[in-house]
């Protein structure tokens, strides 16, 4: 028999080792508390929203008693063969990547040290398409290849497409510009910004030279939804980015006026010499180096007994003419005149440009030749700085040549190259200047069907047009403001003023600031037309 006392030693000895054995096995001793359980069933789960453009939806249950953390399964198989998996410490799971309309199933199981509970029942879930929404704010920016646009995700869009143009006016029937479309791309994305870059064209006539716009239309889809429905953005539009002028050249304002002929003006108008005050308060504003002038034409009815050119010039304190004499013999618009500062500028040489005609007349064979004067300056004490200037009043076609107009404008600007070509070729001295151009073509870029008119033609022939400037100004108005008061001119709503009066340059590329003086700011209406202006670098022959 052992004593009592023996037995507590014995029990107290072997609850040591049992102790030991604990630290060394990481066993609980025998006496303590149970292991610790799985945790119980999820319940509770049920799909709380999807977010379309992300392709994901998002899950919830309610916190499952002992769990940790939870994980989850999803599969297109009822089986849950070949499924994804999920974790997360809480009690919601957003699930990505699913393919529209397609049903899935998912099983939620709590998680603990101990291992993982029972899954919960399972659930269907599904990416469900709706409707496609609105466009919210779409901008276009320059860029030098052509236009940026930008434009926030769509609701529940499965597809956008681009539309651009030449032209504002999609939904004309018909719309001769060339339209142009991107191909479908997909909209699910994480990004909630986006942007495409719309090309310039020289076919389109929006390729930087012209000085065009390019507009721009989106489009969305949900072809999960419905399949033939398109929803439209605003229409927006922008310049490419225009050239800025070569830095170290001899800065210039230059600018063209068609001032209207004397004895041309309506009922309403002034004559002549109550008008040609004011032409000089306008031009005097706009301090130009060098002016060329259309319609200066006419008797000025002054005592002197000028013509309208020379009275003009007796009212420009700053600026002289070229040539004061008559235009060549049998010529026709013999008011287009050229003046420049002589206190900047010396006149190296002038003449007139041969074989541009005027096609008022029909047939071609009777057209007769358009006075088309041409001078050569040189900046003054930079005798390595020269350039041409050339003054054109392209006269508008008669009506029995039809559907010819335009491309006969375009064939005076043709006949305006060669002839540039020609003269150029005779002389060296003149080889290579630069030229800076400044009339009234008659010519503005519709129809939308006839790209070979005027002022494409130059720009194909290299010349660029001084309107795709740095600085714009006034270019919501147009040009010719058919002797309307400024109060009634209205501005386009595209900011894209009809041009038909243009300065353009040939070797010296872009322009500081472009300017359409559409408010000349006087009582007394000056002209049909308003005074242009463009500030350029004119380069020396050592750049």
């Amino acid at each position: 028999m052992h004593s009592t006392a023996q037995l507590k030693r014995r029990l107290t000895l072997a609850t040591v080792i049992a102790m030991c054995a604990a630290l060394i096995t990481g066993t609980a001793a025998p006496g303590a508390a149970e292991a610790a359980s799985v945790p119980n069933q999820v319940t509770g789960v049920k799909m709380t929203g999807q977010t379309w453009n992300t392709r994901s939806v998002t899950v919830q249950w309610t916190k499952a008693s002992g769990a940790t953390s939870y994980a989850a399964k999803w599969s297109t198989q009822s089986n849950f063969s070949s499924p994804t998996w999920g974790s997360t410490s809480g009690t919601t799971l957003t699930i990505g990547s699913l393919t529209p309309t397609k049903t899935y199933y998912l099983v939620v199981a709590g998680k603990n040290a101990a291992g993982s509970g029972r899954y919960s029942t399972t659930l269907q879930i599904k990416l469900k398409p709706q409707s496609v929404g609105q466009f919210g704010a779409v901008t276009a920016t320059p860029i030098p290849t052509g236009v940026r646009v930008t434009f926030a995700s769509v609701p529940n869009a499965s597809d956008y497409r681009v539309r651009w143009s030449a032209g504002p006016n999609e939904n004309r029937v018909p719309d001769r510009w060339s339209e142009h479309y991107s191909s479908w791309f997909s909209a699910f994305s994480t990004k909630g910004t986006w942007t495409y870059d719309v090309p310039m064209s020289a076919a389109d006539l929006t390729s930087t030279a012209f000085g065009n716009p390019i507009y721009v239309r989106l489009q969305a889809r949900n072809t999960f939804y419905d399949t033939t429905y398109i929803r439209k953005s605003p229409q927006v539009h922008a310049w490419p980015t225009p050239v800025s002028p070569a830095a170290g050249g001899t800065e210039l304002r230059v600018a063209n006026y068609n001032v209207m002929c004397a004895g041309c003006e309506p009922a309403t108008g002034k004559p002549w010499s109550a008008r040609v005050g004011t032409l000089a308060t306008v031009i005097g504003s706009a301090a130009p180096d060098i002016l060329t002038v259309e319609e200066a034409s006419g008797p000025s009815g002054s005592t002197a007994n000028r013509e309208a050119y020379q009275d003009l010039d007796a009212h420009l304190a700053n600026l002289q003419l070229t040539y004061s004499g008559a235009a060549p013999s049998g010529s026709t618009e013999a008011g287009t005149r050229i003046l420049y500062n002589p206190a900047k500028l010396d006149l190296e040489a002038q003449g007139y440009l041969a074989g541009v005609k005027d096609y008022r007349t029909y047939p071609q064979s009777t057209a007769k030749e358009t006075s088309i004067p041409w001078a050569v300056f040189t900046v003054r004490g930079q005798s390595a700085t020269r350039f041409m200037v050339v003054a054109a009043h392209y006269a508008l076609p008669s009506a029995s040549y039809g559907a010819q107009k335009k491309s006969l404008l375009g064939a005076n600007s043709s006949q305006v190259i060669a002839s540039l070509g020609a003269l150029t070729n005779s002389d060296p001295k003149l080889a290579g200047l630069p030229v800076l151009f400044g009339g009234d073509l008659n010519d503005h870029r519709y129809p939308e069907n006839e790209t070979n008119g005027a002022q494409p033609t130059l720009v194909r022939g290299g010349f660029y047009d001084a309107s795709a400037s740095l600085r714009r100004v006034g270019t919501d108005r147009p040009t010719y403001n058919g002797f309307t008061p400024p109060s009634a001119q209205v501005a386009d709503p595209n900011q894209d003023g009809l041009r038909i009066d243009y300065i353009l340059t040939r070797g010296m590329a872009g322009s500081l600031q472009f300017e359409n003086r559409w408010n000349p700011g006087t009582s007394i209406l000056p002209s049909d037309h308003n005074l242009i202006s463009a500030t350029v670098r004119v380069p020396s022959s050592s750049q």
